[in-house]
């Protein structure tokens, strides 16, 4: 899906990801850190998930099982929003002095979210709380950086757009994260039930909730990537 430096483990690993290299750059450390600390809670759940079923054998799937290969998922789902709000809230400002597409697209953002909009009550407050700050275009940035991380980023249009802010190319095979959305949004808001009379609980197969996790995490690390490599530009 991307070109990550972060490595895919065997079937039979305990681990289902290796930790990335770090970046370069010191604003991109704690988006680092969170992208770890999703990758060692997916592992951990993986080793987890092998081990019970393993000691059980062969048979249908137990509650248990499938309830670790949701977690799996949301927590790859965390690690993604969590560390993409980081990139833009810990970089952008500069991303933008290096990077004429960004500083291009938050130009862009300013005047359609706020100038086009002056008249507004918000919008013309949040500018003139710039116009009389002691610096107007770095709180410009801040109202855009709040905007862009207000909600969760666990969307297509959101990687899509958070792409755009930063100047970059769209993640790869972007569509093909459909799929794996749509299985994040049946666990984390509909607890994984289906609809009809018997109450049941979609089955999630292993191989399945496997590759949405793997995606996530190797999404959130090429974020990470592409980033840097604007920021070496300096």
């Amino acid at each position: 899906m991307t070109e990550s430096n972060a490595k895919l483990k065997s079937e039979n690993s305990d681990k289902i990801f290796d930790y990335p290299s770090k970046p370069e750059s010191s604003e991109l450390e704690s988006a680092h850190n969170l992208i770890n600390y999703g990758i060692e809670s997916v592992n951990q759940l993986w080793n987890a998930y092998k081990k019970i079923t393993k000691q059980r054998g062969k048979g249908a799937p137990l509650h248990t099982d499938q309830d670790i290969l949701r977690a799996m998922l949301v927590m790859s789902g965390a690690a993604l929003d969590a560390s993409i709000k980081s990139i833009v809230k810990d970089s952008l400002h500069e991303v933008i002095k290096v990077n004429e597409k960004a500083r291009d697209r938050v130009k862009s953002q300013i005047h359609t979210l706020f100038l086009k909009k002056i008249q507004e009550k918000r919008e013309g407050e949040a500018i003139a709380e710039a116009l009389i700050s002691n610096h107007p275009d770095e709180m410009l940035i801040d109202q855009i950086i709040e905007y862009a991380t207000g909600g969760s980023l666990q969307s297509i249009d959101q990687l899509c757009s958070i792409s755009d802010l930063f100047g970059i190319d769209k993640p790869a095979n972007i569509n093909d994260f459909k799929n794996t959305f749509q299985a994040r949004n049946q666990i984390i808001h509909e607890m994984d039930a289906v609809d009809d009379k018997y109450r049941r609980r979609r089955q999630r197969k292993k191989d399945d909730m496997k590759r949405h996790a793997i995606k996530l995490l190797e999404v959130s690390c090429w974020f990470v990537e592409q980033v840097d490599v604007c920021l070496k530009k300096r």
